[in-house]
């Protein structure tokens, strides 16, 4: 499972999430007009983490999350939840998350003029994941399944 499938996964079956996208997980970007709430994820950065021995096995991914939802109050409930499930160390598919930070937050201009109080409205959260993956075969540039060591 790459880092991009183990998002995907990790945001639409969290409760606490799907509660309020459903099934409105899209990675990178959604199509105009489809219903919001939603949430869009982007692998900015996926690279081997490296030592003075040489490669550690593990790889540093910087992920954006954005939360998208009729009005700001919606999407801060909705990015309070990616924030309260994205922590932490576990297992996803075949992958070991060794760790989770959030990186930063901001959300984005909606473009609301003074004592207007609804419109679309995006929270932008940068994550930090250090994961290592389970099976060679998951590692770029990696030849066969055998199991990591």
């Amino acid at each position: 499972m790459s880092i991009e499938a183990s998002c995907r996964s990790l945001l639409s079956t969290a409760g606490a999430i799907t509660a309020i996208v459903s099934t409105r997980v899209y990675n990178q970007q959604r199509l105009q007009g489809t219903a919001l709430p939603a949430i869009t994820f982007e692998v900015r950065q996926n690279d081997p983490v490296r030592v003075m021995s040489g490669p550690s096995g593990l790889y540093d991914a910087e992920v954006l999350v954005s939360s998208i939802a009729d009005n700001y109050a919606a999407a801060r409930t909705l990015a309070d939840a990616v924030r309260g499930w994205f922590n932490g160390s576990f297992t996803t598919g075949t992958l070991s998350i060794q760790s989770v930070r959030l990186d930063g937050e901001s959300p984005l201009d909606s473009g609301l003029d003074d004592g207007e109080e609804t419109a679309p409205t995006t929270i932008e959260q940068t994550y930090r994941i250090h994961y290592r993956p389970l099976k060679r075969d998951l590692m770029p540039g990696s030849a066969t399944g055998a199991p990591f060591t």
